[in-house]
């Protein structure tokens, strides 16, 4: 899943991770993490702030903010590191999704 992040600005939404049978993981006791790389595999440049909102039903909030990507790339073109979303249970790791960053270019007001 691709992901615009401004770089004057940031990303917010809330996810729900649910099984092949479409019911919701329970992220009891979970840790869920969000780093962004300089290529796939490579250095990571950011981390997300995540915030399980209601572990029972799987849900959790996903924050980017573009200021942590100011010494990534060119700032007045797209730039795209990717990323990836990883649970933590139980001393296993699961990687539920992950994409590419589309961080834009600023705005003029």
């Amino acid at each position: 899943m691709d992901i615009d992040v401004p770089r004057n600005g940031q990303f917010q939404r809330e996810f729900t991770l649910v099984a092949q049978d479409e019911s919701p993981i329970d992220l009891t006791g979970a840790t869920i993490q969000a780093n962004a790389r300089d290529i796939p595999g490579g250095t990571i440049i950011a981390a997300a702030v995540i915030t399980i909102t209601e572990a029972m039903s799987g849900k959790f909030e996903m924050l980017w903010t573009g200021a942590d990507f100011e010494s990534f790339g060119n700032l007045t073109q797209v730039a795209r590191p990717s990323y990836d979303v990883k649970v933590i249970r139980s001393d296993i790791t699961e990687v539920p999704f992950r994409g590419q960053l589309n961080l834009l270019p600023e705005s003029t007001p």
